[in-house]
């Protein structure tokens, strides 16, 4: 009896942890971003959506990591974004997708930079040409605020648009295995 009491504490022990986390890469070094030179139809604020020197700023974009998909509620906010990248030719992105920390660091990645990769492709279908979008899934690696507790965080699952000096020459972190 005794064995089997000392065994089942070893499993509630063993089970209760978490699985240690794979090491995240620091983020690659970003160039900075000159100030851009505003084309011509191309203003700072329209339907929503700011383009700044460093980033373009929408409304929140909410998606389901487990499908690598964009909620549909958040379609209109993702289509105004392509509508200012049409208008603002010379703008081109990163598109960061960012998670909480419930689930493992390699699935955070790799759902992330599904839902990055659903978030290009609907800016493609949108008229924005692929050669000015580059997507990223950063997963859990750059949390906004502590991961603790069991409540939403919203704050920490969030898409992001960075500008980049050059979306061909630009490369996403590695994606841990």
């Amino acid at each position: 009896m005794r064995r089997l009491s000392l065994a089942v504490v070893l499993c509630l022990v063993a089970c209760d942890r978490e699985p240690p986390r794979a090491a995240v890469p620091p983020p690659s070094p970003r160039a900075p971003v000159a100030t851009p030179v505003q084309t011509p139809g191309c203003r700072e604020s329209a339907d929503g959506v700011d383009v700044r020197a460093d980033r373009v700023l929408s409304g929140p974009i909410a998606f389901d990591l487990f499908a690598g998909t964009v909620a549909p509620e958040s379609l209109p906010t993702v289509d105004a974004v392509a509508r200012r990248l049409r208008e603002c030719a010379a703008v081109q992105l990163e598109i960061e997708v960012h998670t909480e920390a419930f689930r493992t660091s390699a699935f955070n990645a790799r759902a992330s930079q599904r839902v990055a990769e659903a978030l290009r492709d609907r800016l493609v279908a949108g008229g924005v040409p692929a050669s000015r979008l580059v997507p990223c899934g950063y997963g859990e690696s750059r949390l906004l605020t502590p991961a603790a507790g069991l409540g939403p965080r919203p704050i920490n699952a969030r898409v992001e648009w960075r500008r980049v000096p050059a979306a061909s020459s630009f490369a996403c972190p590695p994606l841990p295995e």
